[in-house]
C-alpha cells in the first residue's frame, strides 16, 4: 500500500533553487562534460514541458501560487486574500450533437441566397412503366405544372419500385430535389446523383414519408452528378399507382463572403468567467475575431450583456458572475458557394475563487457517550478546494489521521487511562487551511468491576416483556421487564427500579430497521437480504464487526443513559438465516462475543437471543439466555448449558401458535426455565407465567398486569 503524504506537503510546492540532484549535478566542482550535456538536455526538456502546458492550457495545479503575468495570472485587480485556481475547458456545439454537423453543411454561419433555376424544367426522363400510355406520362413530372403528374404502374408488393431518371444533361452543382407528391403518394423513396444513368444510388433514403412536398438537401461531398434518379415503393394506396406531380432540381446557394456568428452557453450555474479565450474551429472558412458577452441575468440569453476579455492573462474584473455567455466570431469564406462548417467551438476559462476555510464536525462518538475498546473516530469534513485530510485529537495528542472519506480512526482507548476525555478533529483542505470542530466529550471505561446484574437458575424469576408498547404505570409485579430500548424513557426504567424489579433494554443488533434514529450508523454495504414478515427489515452483515462498532455503541450507550440494567441483543443468529452475506457459525460466534464484552464494558448484563446452537460456546461470556417457543421447537434442551451453569434462562410460548400453560409450564419449571404464555403481539395485554420453584414466591396468572400506551411497531417474535 503506498504510502500516505505528510500534512507538511500538502498543498506546497519546492521552489525550484531548492531541489537537489543524486551525486552532485549542480555542483560546479563536480560537473563533467557528460553531465554538463546531460543537465543542458534536462533543462531543454523541463522548458519545452513547460511551454507545452503554457500553450495546450495545461490547468495549474491547486496550491500556492505567485500571482504575476510570469505565472499566466494577472491578480492587480483581485481583492487581497488567498485563491484557489482551477481550469475548465467546455466545448459549445450549438444546435447539434457532436462536434460536427453531419447533416447539413454548417449551422448557419453565413447568410445564403437560394438558387431559384430549376435544372429538371422539360429535361429528358426515362421511367419505369406507366399506369396509361397516353396520359399522365413521365413527361408531366419535369414540366414545371403541379396540375399535371405521372403515374406509375401497379406497384402490387412492397418489394415493387417504380424509377425515373433526369438527364440534367451535364455535370453540375446541385444542392436540393424537390419531390412534389400526388393524391397517391410513395411512403419511401430513394433519391441519388451520378454519371451513370443506370447506377443504383442511394444517396438519401426517406421511409414512411407522408406525401404532399419533400425537399431533400444533398451533402457537398456528393453533391456533383448528370443524372437525377428517383426510386419509388410502397404507394399509400397499394392497388393503384404512385403520382408525382413535378420535379424540381436546384443548384447551390450563393454565400455572403464574410458575417459574423453568435452562440450562447449555458453554464447552468453563475460563473466567473476569468481569463476566457474562445476557440473557434471552420471548415471552409477562417475567423478574423473572437469577442464574447455575458448575460448578467439569472435565466435569460437576450441581455443586459456586459463585455468581457478575451486575454487570457487578465482576470477580466468587469465580467461579473453569470450563467450565460454569448461568443461572437466574425468570419470569412474561403468558398462562396459553401458556408464554412462549425466543426469545433470550444471555451477555455480561469476561475479564481476566494477560498472558504474548511468546516468540520464530528460524528461518532457523541457527545457524553461511555466508551471502550476500539472506538471508531468519524466526521463530517467539506470545503470548496479540496480536502487533504482530517486529524483527530484530545488535547494535545494526535490519535490519528484520516485521508479518505468518510475519514474514520480507530482509537485504541485500552490504550489510555480510564477517565474524561476531550475529542476534536482538525480539518486540513488542499491549501493547507484548517478547522477544528466543536469538542466533544466522552468517558472511557475500561477498567469495570464484574457488578453487573447476574439472574441465576437457582430459584424462578417472575418477568413480563411488552415490547410492542409503552408500559405507562408502576409494573408491579413482576420482578423483571424486558422493554424497547427506544420507546421508551429513563422514567419508566427508574418506576421499575423503584418498584423493586430489574429492566432489561431490547435492541436490534442483527438487522436494520427503518426509521430507527441512528439508522445513519449503520453502512449501507452491511445491509442485506429482507428479513422474512418484516417489510423495510434488512439483515446486517456481521462479519463486518468494525463497521457495524459504532451503531452498536451508540445502541447501548443510550441503555446505559436511560438507566437499563440489562441488554436483550436480537436477531444475533444471523448465520442460521438467508441474510444475503456467506455468514459463518464462526462469525456469528465472534459477532456475539463483541456484543457481551461492550455490554459488560459498559457495566450493563447481556443475555443470549434465541442462538440455540451455540449455547455451549457463548455461554462463558453471557450472563443470562432468552428463547421462544423452545417447547414448541422441542430445542428447550440446548438451555442446559445456562442452567448448569446456573445462569437464568427465559422462555416465551405464544397463544397464536395454540401453546396453553398446561402444555408447557411443567416442563419448564422441571427445566429451570422461566416460562411465560404471551401473546405474538408483545403488548402487554396476555402474560400467564409458569409456577415458580426454588425460593422465589409464585405469581399468580393474569391477563392484564399493566397498564401500556400503544405504540406502531409489532412484536418481534418469531
Amino acid at each position: 500500500m503506498p504510502e500516505e503524504p505528510s500534512k507538511q506537503s500538502i498543498g506546497k510546492r519546492t521552489p525550484f533553487n531548492q531541489l537537489k540532484t543524486t551525486a552532485g549535478l549542480l555542483n560546479p566542482r563536480k560537473f563533467s562534460r557528460n553531465q554538463a550535456l546531460f543537465a543542458i538536455l534536462v533543462v531543454v526538456a523541463i522548458g519545452g514541458f513547460f511551454i507545452y502546458r503554457s500553450f495546450a492550457a495545461t490547468p495549474p495545479a491547486n496550491g500556492s501560487y505567485t500571482w504575476g503575468t510570469a505565472a499566466g495570472w494577472n491578480a492587480s485587480s483581485l481583492s487581497e486574500g488567498p485563491y484557489s485556481p482551477t481550469f475548465t475547458n467546455t466545448a459549445v456545439i450549438p444546435g447539434n450533437t457532436g462536434n460536427v454537423c453531419t447533416s447539413c453543411d454548417g449551422v448557419g454561419l453565413a447568410t445564403a441566397t437560394p438558387n431559384t433555376t430549376n435544372l429538371a424544367l422539360n429535361r429528358p426522363i426515362t421511367a419505369t412503366a406507366s399506369t396509361s400510355t397516353t396520359q399522365n406520362l413521365p413527361a408531366a413530372a419535369v414540366d414545371g405544372n403541379a396540375a399535371t403528374y405521372w403515374q406509375t404502374a401497379v406497384l402490387p408488393t412492397s418489394s415493387d419500385t417504380a424509377s425515373i431518371t433526369i438527364d440534367l444533361g451535364s455535370i453540375v452543382q446541385l444542392r436540393t430535389v424537390v419531390i412534389n407528391m400526388g393524391t397517391n403518394y410513395a411512403t419511401s423513396y430513394n433519391v441519388g446523383v451520378g454519371n451513370d444513368p443506370t447506377a443504383s444510388i442511394k444517396a438519401n433514403q426517406t421511409v414512411g414519408a407522408s406525401g404532399g412536398i419533400q425537399t431533400i438537401t444533398f451533402k457537398s461531398n456528393v453533391n456533383f452528378g448528370r443524372y437525377v434518379r428517383i426510386i419509388l415503393s410502397a404507394p399509400a394506396n397499394q392497388s393503384a399507382g404512385i403520382q408525382v406531380n413535378d420535379i424540381a432540381v436546384y443548384g447551390p446557394p450563393t454565400y455572403q463572403t464574410t458575417g459574423t456568428y453568435s452562440t450562447v452557453y449555458n453554464a447552468t450555474s453563475k460563473v466567473q468567467w476569468t481569463g476566457l479565450t474562445p476557440s473557434v474551429t471552420l471548415n471552409g472558412g477562417t475567423v478574423s475575431s473572437n469577442t464574447c458577452t455575458a448575460d448578467t441575468a439569472a435565466a435569460a440569453v437576450s441581455g443586459p450583456w456586459t463585455s468581457c476579455t478575451t486575454d487570457p492573462n487578465s482576470v477580466g474584473t468587469a465580467l461579473v458572475a453569470s450563467q450565460y455567455l454569448k461568443i461572437t466570431f466574425t468570419f470569412s469564406t474561403t468558398d462562396p458557394t459553401h458556408t464554412p462548417d462549425l466543426t469545433g467551438l470550444s471555451l477555455f476559462w480561469y476561475t479564481a475563487t476566494p477560498m472558504a476555510a474548511p468546516t468540520i464536525s464530528l460524528a461518532t462518538p457523541t457527545n457524553g457517550a461511555t466508551v471502550n475498546g476500539t472506538v471508531n473516530l468519524t466526521s463530517n469534513p467539506s470545503t470548496n478546494v479540496g480536502m487533504g485530510y482530517v486529524e483527530y485529537s484530545t488535547g494535545s495528542t494526535v490519535i490519528g489521521d484520516a485521508y479518505v472519506a468518510p475519514y474514520t480512526v480507530a482509537w485504541d482507548t485500552t490504550k489510555v487511562p480510564d477517565g474524561s476525555y476531550t475529542i476534536t478533529a482538525q480539518a486540513f483542505d488542499s491549501n493547507g487551511s484548517a478547522t477544528t470542530s466543536s469538542p466533544v466529550t466522552v468517558t472511557v471505561k475500561n477498567t469495570i468491576a464484574s457488578t453487573w446484574w447476574k439472574p441465576t437458575s437457582s430459584s424462578s424469576i417472575s418477568w413480563n416483556w411488552i415490547i410492542g408498547n409503552v408500559p405507562t404505570s408502576t409494573p408491579v409485579p413482576p420482578a423483571v421487564y424486558d422493554i424497547d430500548g427506544f420507546d421508551n424513557t429513563a422514567a419508566t426504567v427508574t418506576a421499575i427500579h423503584n418498584a423493586g424489579g430489574k429492566a432489561i433494554c431490547y435492541i436490534d443488533v442483527g438487522t436494520y430497521e427503518p426509521g430507527r434514529s441512528d439508522d445513519n450508523l449503520i453502512p449501507t454495504a452491511d445491509q442485506g437480504a429482507g428479513v422474512d414478515g418484516w417489510p423495510g427489515e434488512l439483515w446486517l452483515n456481521i462479519a463486518d464487526v468494525k463497521g457495524l462498532t459504532p451503531v452498536v455503541q451508540d445502541r447501548m450507550n443510550m441503555c446505559k443513559t436511560k438507566g437499563f440494567d440489562a441488554i436483550e441483543p436480537d436477531n444475533i443468529d444471523g448465520y442460521t438465516n438467508t441474510t444475503g452475506f456467506p455468514l459463518t457459525a464462526a462469525q456469528q460466534i465472534t459477532y456475539n462475543t463483541f456484543l457481551a464484552t461492550t455490554a459488560h464494558n459498559l457495566g450493563l448484563s447481556i443475555g443470549l437471543k434465541n442462538d440455540v446452537d451455540q449455547t455451549s460456546q457463548l455461554v462463558s461470556v453471557f450472563d443470562w439466555a432468552l428463547d421462544e417457543e423452545c417447547n414448541k421447537y422441542t430445542e428447550c434442551s440446548s438451555m442446559t448449558p445456562f442452567t448448569s451453569a446456573n445462569k437464568a434462562v427465559f422462555n416465551a410460548e405464544y397463544t397464536d401458535d395454540g401453546e396453553t400453560t398446561a402444555k408447557f409450564c411443567a416442563a419448564d419449571i422441571a427445566a429451570h426455565i422461566n416460562g411465560v404464555l404471551y401473546d405474538l403481539d408483545l403488548d402487554g395485554k396476555t402474560y400467564q407465567p409458569c409456577g415458580g420453584w426454588g425460593t422465589a414466591p409464585a405469581v399468580a396468572q393474569s391477563n392484564q398486569v399493566v397498564k401500556t400506551q400503544t405504540v406502531q411497531k409489532p412484536s418481534k417474535a418469531r
